[in-house]
């Protein structure tokens, strides 16, 4: 019974869930309309609509395996852009891989003039099945009008990892043996 009481603390310690943040900028281009566009009200989105984040590739690399993984959460999505954002009227952000539907993760519908940065809504989705799938898919859909001149929209994603021990020693150490 004494070796039990002993030995329970390390096995509760073993079953723990750690907590890990995971933080990733990438820059993408909104092409401006010009003054053909601006006079047609042509709103092209293109540079927008798709962008790389390697959170899958993150995971991966550092050894996790999908039983590893217990939650996925994006934190944190915003999008900067000099002078502002006021371009746009909406901005949506969707992800989507195999095994797992195309699943709204953020969105915004207030840009403010002369805001540089601006925060997205999140919704609450467990994406570790998105993360761990063999590929994932990151979308935008957006409205407005388009912007004047060329835009380089800087989009900064946070997420936070919860993980096994075992999988957490494996993040850390780099190791993906068992």
């Amino acid at each position: 019974m004494r070796r039990a009481l002993f030995i329970l603390p390390f096995l509760l310690f073993a079953c723990k869930i750690l907590t890990f943040p995971l933080d990733y900028t990438t820059t993408s281009r909104v092409d401006g309309a010009g003054l053909l566009g601006s006079v047609l009200g042509a709103v092209d989105f293109t540079g927008l609509s798709a962008f790389d984040v390697a959170l899958d590739d993150e995971l991966s690399n550092q050894g996790a395996a999908p039983g590893d993984v217990t939650r996925v959460t994006l934190t944190g999505f915003n999008l900067s852009s000099g002078p502002d954002l006021s371009f746009f009227e909406t901005v949506n952000v969707y992800v989507e891989a195999d095994g797992f539907p195309r699943t709204l993760v953020a969105s915004c519908d207030s840009f403010p003039v002369g805001e540089e940065t601006v925060a997205f809504d999140l919704a609450n989705v467990n994406l570790v099945d998105a993360i761990t799938a063999p590929s994932l898919t990151w979308s935008v859909e957006a409205d407005g009008q388009a912007p004047a001149d060329d835009h380089d929209i800087t989009i900064a994603l946070s997420v936070e990892i919860e993980a096994t021990l075992q999988g957490a020693c494996k993040a850390l150490s780099g190791d993906g043996s068992d």
